[in-house]
């Protein structure tokens, strides 16, 4: 990522999506919003809105 040749800040993305799961009040375990793909990344799971009319 960001095409750095050196990986010692790797854990930087780790960290900036554990602060999102933090404000948003996201779980790890069974989360609503951010989903681990371990391997690839992370995935937006988000929610669907419910609309009455």
């Amino acid at each position: 990522m960001w095409n750095q040749a050196d990986y010692e800040d790797i854990r930087t993305v780790t960290v900036h999506i554990k602060n999102i799961r933090h404000k948003l009040k996201d779980g790890k375990k069974f989360p609503k919003y951010i989903e681990t793909v371990w391997g690839v990344g992370y995935k937006f799971i988000g929610h669907q809105h419910e609309y009455t009319t």
